[in-house]
């Protein structure tokens, strides 16, 4: 989400916000990783954080760009007279 919010709001060249979603990437697959190395969680619960992390991010994902939509004005709509 940070990198979602950085790459919109910060980021205006394209290199750079493909850099910020790989960082992140790297990031959680490596924390998922770690967990297995240490022995702190099954794989079974790490794949599932996975799914539950991927549900929760598309649903805020969703939610900002719908409000984003609802906010700008459309480009089909008239002009009042």
């Amino acid at each position: 989400m940070l990198a979602y919010f950085l790459s919109r709001f910060w980021a205006t060249e394209r290199s750079v916000q493909i850099v910020l979603f790989a960082a992140a990437s790297i990031l959680v697959i490596a924390i998922g990783l770690s967990r297995l190395y240490l022995g702190v969680h099954y794989f079974s619960d790490v794949i599932g954080g996975y799914a539950a992390g991927s549900v929760w991010l598309a649903t805020c994902l969703t939610g900002l760009e719908l409000e984003r939509a609802r906010k700008e004005p459309s480009a089909t709509s008239e002009p009042a007279a």
